[in-house]
């Protein structure tokens, strides 16, 4: 994928891989190592397995670079960003909240009392999902 500008495996797409290591469709999680271990093991003349085990270090480089489940964030930014969703409080707008209604058509709704149902709601943590 040359939208990331990283230089990858050359002629080892989705296809490719999907292909070559079919079992990293199932649930299970693997390892880089894995892929290693099944290229070695593996009989096959397809090029991709000697790709994966030549240019291993370019497969874990790029794997560090683009993995999105560990951002690489300091600890203080990641205690900011789980302080702001802890502590917090949906905000109930009411002008916000008729112009709204207006441009919907409703104009005959006490939004006293809408705002007081809203409020206890999210006291008690009524969830809809």
């Amino acid at each position: 994928d040359k939208s990331d500008n990283i230089d990858g495996l050359q002629g080892v797409g989705l296809k490719t891989v999907a292909k070559a290591f079919p079992f990293l469709t199932e649930s299970k999680d693997y390892y880089l190592s894995d892929l290693r271990e099944h290229s070695e093991r593996e009989e096959s003349k397809l090029a991709i397995y000697n790709k994966v085990i030549d240019d291993y270090d370019r497969v874990c480089d790029n794997y560090s670079i683009m993995q999105l489940s560990t951002p690489l964030i300091s600890i203080q930014c990641a205690n900011f960003i789980n302080s702001t969703f802890e502590e917090y409080e949906p905000m109930f707008n009411k002008t916000e909240i008729n112009k709204m209604l207006s441009v919907d058509g409703v104009t005959s709704l006490n939004i006293d009392c809408l705002k007081t149902t809203f409020n206890s709601m999210v006291e008690s943590g009524v969830s809809y999902n």
